[in-house]
């Protein structure tokens, strides 16, 4: 199993408990909003497992709680870009 997020130190622990129990762990650190790291993620998976196998996309942010016509655009732009770019991103490849 990848784990991937943009600090790698909480997913260190998750890690070591799936190899603890006979798993197989890698742990990436990149932001899947930028297409350049999602595809260094893909890469490094790939490369480290032989293959892609399944893919569970669940990076995602809410955004301010306010209402839309408030919302500043560079905003509206982040949480578009982490909550549906990054699935493109991570699954072009």
């Amino acid at each position: 199993m990848a784990l991937v997020g943009r600090r790698a130190a909480p997913l260190e622990e998750v890690a070591s408990k799936i190899t603890e129990i006979g798993g197989r762990a890698l742990v990436v650190s990149g932001d899947v909003s930028d297409p350049a790291s999602a595809k260094n993620i893909v890469d490094q998976t790939i490369s480290h497992f032989g293959s892609l196998n399944y893919a569970v996309n669940n990076a995602g942010v809410s955004g301010e709680n306010q209402k839309l016509a408030d919302i500043p655009v560079d905003t509206w732009h982040n949480v578009m870009n982490i909550n549906l770019n990054s699935v493109f991103y991570c699954m072009k490849k």
